[in-house]
């Protein structure tokens, strides 16, 4: 009896390990998308109406009741405020469209809609967080501040402190452009380290300007940072291909010829 081994290789249509390392159905998870922002675009246009201070509420508001551990934002001054706040601005809205510099990569620029995708994805699925997240009663810093005229401890959104969407909407355009490139490349360890190292920077900075403009505790932008940071590695790796669907190996007996037949897609 003579043992054989049959090697096949084709082409798969669904299996593109080879180009890219997420399976990504871009017919399916448009359409979702593009439902999902309609509730969280209706949730953050609504939010004025119900994440606001009233004066009575605002002159109930203690410092001491603070926990110990936010209680020390409170040491930042109001002249301190606006020059924070714009500088926070600043790095939320230049790392939002950071991911775009994945195009510069030839591997990646080939699949730009469906890294385009994921990237949408994770930032949607953090606005659904916030919107959610709006709901909970917790005021800003600057309410707590005394020197501040009324009017302005009364302002917008000042009563939906946690958590930060600065650091969390950065935390994801930063990590996020770790874990593709990483996963692209098949970095070491070490590499892998420094790169998410370099992404933690630019959120833990925008974290410290929000406290430092009155806008959040400690805790708050502590969860911004972990949210986003998972929303940006976790949707990249939940898409991510299973490399043993690749290969598959089949016993085969054919006239007294018994083998294995090895199929190999790409």
């Amino acid at each position: 009896m003579l043992s054989l081994l049959q090697i096949q290789l084709f082409a798969n249509p669904d299996s593109t390990w080879h180009q890219t390392p997420y399976h990504i159905n871009l017919s399916k998870e448009i359409p979702l998308l593009s439902l999902g922002t309609i509730p969280v675009a209706i949730g953050t246009f609504t939010l004025p109406k119900r994440a606001h201070l009233t004066e009575q509420e605002a002159t109930a508001l203690r410092k001491e009741k603070v926990n110990r551990f936010d209680r020390k934002v409170f040491k930042y001054q109001a002249e301190d405020y606006n020059a924070a706040r714009f500088k926070s601005d600043i790095i939320q809205y230049s790392t939002a469209g950071l991911p775009i510099l994945l195009l510069l990569d030839k591997k990646i620029r080939k699949h730009w809609l469906e890294i385009g995708t994921l990237y949408y994805e994770s930032q949607l699925i953090n606005g659904g967080f916030l919107v959610g997240t709006s709901f909970i009663y917790r005021p800003r810093p600057y309410a707590y501040n005394t020197s501040l005229p009324m009017s302005d401890r009364l302002c917008y959104e000042s009563s939906n402190s946690f958590y930060s969407g600065h650091t969390s909407t950065t935390a994801i355009s930063t990590f996020f452009m770790a874990k593709v490139y990483s996963d692209y490349h098949h970095l070491n360890f070490w590499k892998k380290t420094m790169l998410y190292t370099a992404a933690a920077i630019p959120p833990l900075l925008a974290a410290h300007y929000r406290i430092m403009g009155g806008k959040h505790f400690r805790t708050d932008v502590m969860t911004g940072f972990a949210v986003g940071a998972a929303m940006g590695i976790l949707i990249p790796e939940l898409h991510k291909r299973k490399r043993n669907d690749s290969l598959t190996y089949i016993p085969f007996y054919n006239q007294g010829n018994l083998g294995m037949r090895l199929c190999l897609r790409f």
